[in-house]
């Protein structure tokens, strides 16, 4: 996605939070898309023994933040 900013504009995502970000990216995200992010991320979590998210919100920061990792 390409945002066209005014010169001295500043982009609305810097002004969201984590989490509303989180949202609009996951939601943009087709379900089989949102399956193997947390199939990939489940693989990576129980490798460093790090426990899993216990709920779909969990689920969603998660694998936003290791998107943006």
């Amino acid at each position: 996605m390409q945002v066209t900013l005014s010169k001295g504009e500043l982009p609305a995502a810097i002004f969201r939070s984590d989490r509303e970000n989180a949202r609009i990216w996951w939601a943009a995200l087709k379900e089989g898309q949102r399956e193997d992010r947390i199939c990939d991320l489940t693989q990576v979590l129980e490798f460093y023994g790090i426990d899993l998210p216990e709920s779909e919100d969990g689920w969603m920061m998660a694998c936003w933040e290791s998107e943006c990792a």
